[in-house]
């Protein structure tokens, strides 16, 4: 099972129980993929990100 499907089977699994706060950590390659399934998939909206990167 590849990376973005076992991402959106957990995350199914989390908003099924009711959870839509999630924090996403580190934010690199595979932050984004979760930032993007949780975006376009799934609805849910971040309120911030925080990365050292993206700060500078």
């Amino acid at each position: 099972m590849n990376t973005g499907i076992r991402m959106r089977v957990a995350i199914k699994y989390q908003i099924d129980k009711g959870v839509n706060d999630f924090v996403i950590y580190p934010f690199g390659e595979n932050g984004l993929k979760a930032k993007e399934i949780l975006n376009k998939e799934f609805g849910v909206r971040e309120r911030c990100i925080v990365d050292n990167i993206l700060c500078v």
